[in-house]
């Protein structure tokens, strides 16, 4: 069965290439009066052997390379998107996002399929310089494409959290401030660096948003051996990431994260 699939995608990945391969060929063949010159060149064989050759190995490098690297879930991406009932939560963000140009908004079948193609083009147009990094960084251990993946994971999360109209950015005085205030409220205790915490982020700001509910965010890169560890201690954060209620005692409940969606939608019935 998986050699099977394996066969499958490998087809897959020549009928892209071929198509990618007349995509090359008709752009370098138009003239600039628009006419088509079929006349085979040195530069149709180099991007022949560029398409059954560089861009089959370096798209499966790649791909195998960030399946590895990738942040793991045990849950599909459609799952973590998706609240307890399975549908609300999907739906009502997928509309928010529509437009005219992608219907069903950026998590659409088309808009996925759109920008899988052109990521490939790229990556078609670029496999014989791409390959030959690949190949050094496997020789040298430079791990160039993990550390990349890595770096892009830890960009996205702090790029959303931080430009997310539902997330309240705030310091260490600040988190202490909200603890004495004698008002409850929800924060999330994180970290770029962290994966559970980037796997809840996503999670998280779909919940959030589609409940039109506000939590305080502080962003942390590790938890012991910091001087916020007594205090945050004290307050009940014992491991990151923590997602949880602020008390009016000053202290902090922790959510349990693999039911999340619900204790967002539950926190915004309640008036907060």
């Amino acid at each position: 069965m998986v050699s099977l699939k394996k066969a499958f995608s490998m087809i897959g990945m020549y009928i892209l290439s071929l198509i990618y391969f007349f995509i090359v060929f008709f752009f370098s063949h138009l003239s600039k009066t628009y006419s088509l010159d079929l006349a085979f060149t040195n530069f149709d064989y180099g991007n022949l052997v560029n398409g059954l050759v560089f861009f089959p190995v370096t798209a499966y490098w790649l791909k195998r390379i960030f399946q590895k690297t990738r942040d793991q879930a045990h849950q599909s991406h459609s799952a973590l998107n998706r609240g307890a009932d399975n549908s609300s939560y999907f739906l009502a963000v997928a509309a928010s996002d529509a437009t005219v140009l992608i219907p069903g908004g950026f998590d659409s079948v088309i808009f996925k399929l759109m920008a899988k193609f052109a990521a490939n083009l790229i990556i078609y147009l670029l496999s014989v310089p791409l390959f030959g990094l690949l190949l050094l960084s496997k020789v040298f251990n430079w791990q160039l494409a993990e550390r990349l993946i890595k770096a892009f994971q830890r960009y996205h999360y702090h790029s959303e959290m931080v430009h997310s109209k539902f997330v309240i950015q705030t310091s260490f005085q600040g988190l202490s401030r909200l603890l004495h205030s004698g008002h409850s409220g929800l924060v999330f205790i994180g970290s770029p660096t962290d994966v559970t915490s980037r796997l809840i982020a996503t999670r998280l700001l779909y919940a959030l948003k589609v409940n039109s509910v506000k939590i305080h965010y502080f962003e942390i890169a590790q938890l012991t051996a910091t001087p916020y560890e007594p205090a945050l201690r004290a307050a009940g954060v014992t491991v990151l990431p923590t997602l949880g209620r602020i008390n009016h005692d000053g202290t902090i409940t922790a959510l349990d994260a693999g039911h999340l969606e619900s204790a967002i939608r539950l926190w915004s019935q309640q008036g907060r």
